[in-house]
């Protein structure tokens, strides 16, 4: 499978293992400082899984921005990989705040898209019961659309040019019809090659409730869930560059 050359070109270039442990790193910050809120917020609501904590109010408005700066970084970090795909340039970017400034260039797609989908969303609520079959049809179907709205996005990360093609709604149809074998397929493939890494992260999980030290069993858990979501990353890097590819060939 071509995702197997995908793998190779982002583990293979030059300075992969140092960005690799860098985005590690920072999805890691993410994963723990966003439990860490969770926990403490929720109570045991939550911390029955990771354990609960209490913290205070400015501890829990720190770890919460901790989180959402590195969630921002981290998707603007991604979006930076897919512009480097389209110039051929295979290996992750070095971590910058540049990620932060492709963040703020993609936000205005972001955020025009978000309110499509929560116009239809409302749409479904307000005019279909929700106890019928054309209620589960219709959100199924809305669901089905988040592929082909991500690969607008990833069109747009090829220039970050504005232009009104990204922001016309019509252009979802358009996307779809050119390329929904093509989108279908990829996913096929990337979710079949996900199983290996996320038995694994699993695996990690269902051990660490047979220990019986708590601060051991917190760091596996935490742990497995920093690999789980550095995995997550991955399979949506190797995603989006098949992405790139899907772009290249029928949206041109």
């Amino acid at each position: 499978m071509e995702v197997f050359n995908y793998i190779k070109k982002i583990y293979s270039e030059k300075g992969a293992f140092s960005n690799h442990i860098t985005i590690f790193s920072i999805l890691g910050i993410m994963a723990i400082s966003f439990n860490s809120y969770l926990s403490s917020v929720f109570g045991n609501i939550y911390g029955s899984f990771f354990d609960f904590i209490s913290l205070n109010p400015i501890q829990n408005y720190l770890l919460l921005v901790v989180a959402t700066m590195a969630f921002i970084f981290s998707l603007g970090f991604m979006y930076g990989f897919v512009h480097n795909v389209f110039k051929g340039e295979f290996n992750l970017p070095e971590s910058s705040l540049s990620a932060y400034t492709i963040f703020i260039r993609m936000l205005p797609l972001f955020l025009c898209w978000s309110v499509y989908l929560v116009i239809f969303s409302l749409l479904g609520f307000s005019l279909i019961s929700i106890t019928t079959f054309w209620f589960y049809l219709y959100f199924s179907i809305l669901i089905c659309m988040l592929p082909f709205v991500n690969l607008i996005y990833v069109w747009f990360a090829k220039d970050f040019q504005y232009r009104k093609l990204y922001f016309s709604l019509s252009t979802i149809w358009k996307v779809f019809y050119k390329t929904l074998g093509d989108v279908i397929f990829l996913s096929a493939k990337i979710l079949l090659l996900s199983i290996i890494p996320f038995v694994l992260v699993y695996l990690m999980f269902k051990y660490s409730d047979a220990v019986n030290h708590q601060t051991v069993k917190l760091i596996l858990k935490l742990g497995a869930l920093s690999i789980g979501i550095y995995f997550s990353n991955i399979m949506n890097y190797l995603y989006n560059m098949g992405l790139v590819k899907i772009v290249k060939e029928k949206l041109n």
